[in-house]
């Protein structure tokens, strides 16, 4: 929209009639821009008329503010609709679980701990380990030479001197042998969505995964039950 400072009494040697509120506008809108090419027409010098040139210019420009200002409320609209799509999707993600990218697994009480691994091209050996809080070993999964993409895990909670450990998050590390020489990998973890927050315009929307907190919508990886 074409805006510009403007003082209430050039209005007036325009004779373009001033808003009747009693707020003076600092800007002017479309209206007012017409209003202004037109009363310029009417008080042009008959001996100097204005410039064609110019005379179109100005219209081009007008057309041109106008059309984004049409774009720019299609785009809102369009933002406005995928966002409540988008929040249809995740409510409906409540209750069911998700894979993202985490160095934590969730230990629950019956299903156990679901996990996986971004597994590279020619990788061998590769291992998944959970450790408790303070850095203590307590179990190994060996996931031998899986096909290189996600490979998933599990660990049934049961420590490797048989211990079971209690429901919680577990800290997971995963490497692998690539070309020779060992190579952390990226883990990833499964929990519930116990929640959905959605965030005002622009924020997008944020899962609150049991055990492991919030993460962004656009964080998920996998969804199963």
């Amino acid at each position: 929209m074409v805006t510009s400072a403007i003082d209430g009494d050039y209005l007036s040697t325009l004779a373009i009639a001033q808003p009747q509120s009693g707020k003076k506008r600092a800007e002017l809108g479309q209206e007012d821009f017409l209003n202004l090419m037109i009363t310029q027409f009417r008080n042009q010098d008959p001996f100097k008329p204005l410039d064609a040139d110019a005379m179109l210019g100005q219209l081009a420009q007008f057309g041109t503010v106008a059309g984004l200002n049409e774009v720019k409320t299609q785009i809102e609209s369009l933002s406005s609709s995928l966002l409540s799509d988008q929040s249809l999707q995740a409510t409906a993600l409540v209750g069911r679980n998700v894979l993202v990218a985490s160095q934590q697994v969730v230990l629950q009480d019956a299903a156990g701990a679901l996990g996986g691994v971004l597994v590279p091209a020619g990788a061998q050996l590769v291992t998944a380990r959970i450790l408790d809080g303070a850095g203590r070993l307590l179990d190994v999964v060996e996931l031998g030479t899986p096909p290189p993409g996600m490979a998933h895990f599990a660990w049934d909670g049961i420590a490797a001197d048989g211990t079971p450990a209690p429901p919680g998050a577990y800290i997971v590390q995963a490497d692998a042998v690539v070309n020779g020489a060992a190579t952390a990998l990226e883990t990833f973890a499964a929990a519930p969505v116990s929640s959905v927050s959605l965030g005002r315009a622009g924020e997008g929307l944020t899962l609150n995964l049991g055990g492991l907190g919030a993460y962004g919508f656009d964080a998920v990886r996998e969804v199963f039950d």
